[in-house]
């Protein structure tokens, strides 16, 4: 099975490459985790203080009440539907909010600093007290300068001056005066600032942070949550919303009450006079006919003659006050204060029911302009219904008029046939019974109208709201800010980043890390791992190997690990002719190839290594010996091959440098002499090392490749590129290549332990 089908698809989540990525790139996150640690304490440091009161009102809460016989019945009957969403709407409300805002005091801010921090104080806190005419919404810096002065400084008005306390301050932007507070010490290096809103920036601020909700599904009661930033100023807000709207409840109620008892005031006033006139007419009449003797039956008629009319009065009242309700019904006004509860029969309840769903919506339509503009989907909405509950009044006012015509029409023959009965009967008769009744009439009426007076007397007197408080808003409770929780968000925030900046740079390195990117790219065998040596720059120039010096580090075990795996990929009866190359130079090739060299020579097996990079030769420096004799000379034709052959300090181990830079290399290495030179040297050593130029610059070391028995490439982890292991993955399948297999070099420590235990040689 190849590397790639054994790791799987490149766009396959590999979780060891992600905490590579983060290990790699440990102390970069960290100092972003510290970074938005500290922006994060600032942060919470200078967040001011939220402070949260809460309070519960119940509306509705008089509920239904029948209509009884007795005046106190029909004054207080009162309809309980009530729309727990309007009602939280009018408590949103810019309007109710304004008036709640006139109640108190809120318009005045000071604010302190402390440790470079603003902190705002109540009015109480204040050390002084501001009274300002002109310059709303403009914030004076104050700075005590002794106990009787202060500076006031503004940046945007450009004003820095020295002030008296309690002397007026003028200017053509302001106008106000401070006073300090009694039994008040204020520091001269103290920093305090003031501002004092209009009325309407202060009603804005009313309503920022208020929630209004209803406590339950079923239930009316009405949840204010006020947040601000000051304790004593949220439940001061939250409490007087509350009141404004009760109060405003009130006021709407007396108000209809009001215009009933002006209305009843006007009738009596007109009837009390007829009475007086009857009463009057009646007496004179009983002077001059000087006797009341009737029979029985003309006081049966008239008796039946004075229910008629009693009754044609009355519907003549309740015509008139049907067509005074039916010409304010055509001309649509007032309607919010059209009240005929107690006026009229029972018959005109429909009627009631109908005014009252059209002053609900009358109530809600205005609460929504107040938000929202004419086209605003709810208002159009709202607005028709409003006409379709108009046009269904007019029709139910109309037909109830009709029927009033009606009855009078019936009333009026009734009195006609026994006004007929009368006329039979004597004039003197006739006409004291006239009397008589237009006086019982008169009574009847004024007494009728005592009543509606009473009526509304008592409806007036007993008017309350609609709505309690259930629980006041008390002294707020800190709710925020949760500063350790910042600074954790901070904190993590800055992982996240780091994280993302590692990853982002990560994916941008196209560098060969580990042995994993070697087996998802190509399909060559992995010979070994080469841990990473510091200094390893210094140490090629130092004249020894590792190897030799270290035998129990990591990095000599490695070697032995490699040179196990080449005797599975070599034949053991035959001459070992084994090149070493790699794509660019700096790649650690001469540094592989003469400890690979050392560590074979250990096994008492005669090596030689052979420098073929003559362009840049460095493997003389390794054991410390001259390069003015090498491989070069014999390509050249000017030494012969035992004259260039140069001995170690092992005895097994020999080698031939590059010797003098040729100007023609690849001619060199390409002639038959190398070939001649090879063949030479297998019969006098057991392992023949070829340490080439890089394959990926000139193509000297490919032509070695094919003469060799096994070819090693070296790869530097976190120097060469990804791009590299696609020309490594062609020769890897090129037949003509025997014993093809890569060696991946200066690998972190922590991961040369990938199935071979290195750490435990660890000098």
């Amino acid at each position: 099975m190849s590397n790639k089908e054994e790791f799987g698809d490149d766009d396959e989540i590999d979780l060891k490459e992600i905490f590579r990525t983060l290990s790699l790139y440990k102390y970069f996150i960290i100092f972003c985790m510290v970074l938005f640690g500290i922006l994060a304490f600032i942060m919470a440091y200078f967040k001011s203080n939220v402070y949260t009161t809460h309070m519960t009102m119940e509306i509705g809460i008089l509920g239904t009440v029948k209509s009884g016989n007795d005046i106190v019945s029909k004054a207080i009957s009162q309809s309980a539907e009530v729309n727990p969403d309007t009602e939280m709407e009018i408590l949103k409300s810019r309007t109710l909010m304004a008036e709640a805002i006139a109640l108190i005091d809120i318009s005045h801010r000071y604010y302190k600093t402390n440790n470079m921090k603003e902190i705002e104080l109540y009015e109480d806190n204040a050390p002084f007290d501001v009274n300002l005419t002109k310059g709303f919404n403009i914030k004076f810096d104050i700075l005590p300068y002794d106990t009787g002065h202060y500076r006031i400084k503004n940046k945007t008005l450009n004003i820095n001056f020295i002030y008296k306390y309690g002397e007026e301050v003028k200017d053509n932007n302001f106008k106000f005066t401070i006073t300090l507070k009694k039994d008040r010490s204020i520091q001269p290096k103290e920093i305090y600032s003031f501002e004092v809103m209009d009325f309407d920036k202060s009603v804005y601020l009313g309503q920022k942070n208020l929630k209004i909700k209803v406590a339950g599904t079923y239930t009316t009661i009405i949840e204010i949550t006020k947040v601000d930033k000051v304790a004593e100023r949220a439940p001061k807000i939250a409490n007087a919303l509350a009141n404004a709207y009760i109060k405003r409840n009130i006021k709407k109620r007396t108000m209809e009450a009001s215009k009933t008892l002006s209305f009843v005031d006007i009738e009596l006033n007109k009837i009390t006079n007829e009475l007086k006139t009857a009463s009057l007419n009646l007496e004179n009449f009983k002077k001059n006919i000087k006797t009341v003797n009737f029979d029985t039956k003309s006081e049966i008629i008239m008796k039946r003659l004075g229910d008629i009319e009693i009754e044609l009065s009355k519907l003549n009242i309740e015509l008139s006050m049907v067509e005074s309700l039916y010409s304010r019904i055509k001309v649509s006004k007032n309607m919010e204060s059209i009240l005929i509860n107690g006026l009229f029969s029972n018959d005109i309840i429909p009627l009631s029911n109908i005014i009252t769903i059209l002053q609900q919506y009358r109530i809600k339509l205005e609460t929504l302009k107040i938000d929202y503009t004419k086209d605003y989907p709810e208002v159009i909405k709202l607005q028709k219904e409003i006409k379709e509950t108009k046009n269904i009044l007019k029709s139910m006012v109309k037909n109830f008029r009709r029927n009033l015509l009606d009855r009078k029409k019936i009333l009026k023959k009734s009195i006609k046939k026994e006004q007929y009965l009368i006329e039979k009967l004597a004039e003197n008769e006739q006409i004291y019974h006239k009397l008589e009744q237009k006086f019982i009439l008169n009574e009847k009426i004024y007494s009728y109208l005592l009543e509606k007076k009473a009526s509304s007397l008592i409806a007036k007197a007993s008017t309350v709201s609609r709505n309690r408080i259930l629980d006041r808003a008390n002294i707020a409770k800190k709710t925020g800010p949760n500063r350790t929780l910042i600074i954790i968000i901070g904190i993590f925030l800055g992982f996240i980043i780091g994280a993302m900046i590692a990853f982002v740079r990560g994916f941008i390195d196209d560098r060969i890390k580990n042995i994993e990117h070697i087996k998802k790219a190509t399909n060559g065998v992995i010979l070994g791992l080469v841990p990473s040596v510091k200094d390893m720059d210094k140490n090629e120039n130092i004249g020894s190997l590792i190897v030799y010096d270290y035998p129990r580090s990591s990095f000599t075990e490695s070697f032995r690990n490699i040179r196990s795996n080449l005797k599975f990929m070599m034949k053991s009866n035959s001459s070992k002719v084994l090149t070493i190359t790699s794509t660019i130079s700096g790649e650690g090739k001469t540094s592989i190839s003469s400890n690979l060299a050392g560590i074979m020579s250990l096994t008492q097996k005669k090596v030689i290594l052979i420098n073929l990079d003559m362009r840049k030769p460095t493997l003389h420096l390794k054991f410390n010996l001259p390069n003015n004799r090498g491989i070069s000379s014999v390509l050249s034709g000017y030494q012969v091959l035992k004259d260039v052959i140069q001995v170690t300090s092992n005895p097994y181990l020999d080698i031939i440098s590059s010797g003098a830079i040729p100007p023609n290399p690849s001619e060199l290495i390409h002639s038959e002499k190398m070939e001649e030179v090879i063949e030479e040297l297998k019969n006098k050593y057991d392992i023949v090392m070829l340490d080439t130029p890089p394959s990926g610059l000139v193509t000297d070391a490919q032509l070695l490749m094919r003469i060799s028995d096994a070819v090693i490439y070296v790869i530097r982890a976190n120097y060469a590129k990804k791009e590299f292991l696609k020309n490594i993955d062609i020769l890897s399948k090129d037949e003509s290549i025997s014993g093809f297999s890569i060696i991946l070099n200066a690998v972190d420590n922590k991961d040369t332990g990938h199935g071979y235990g290195y750490g435990y040689y660890e000098d």
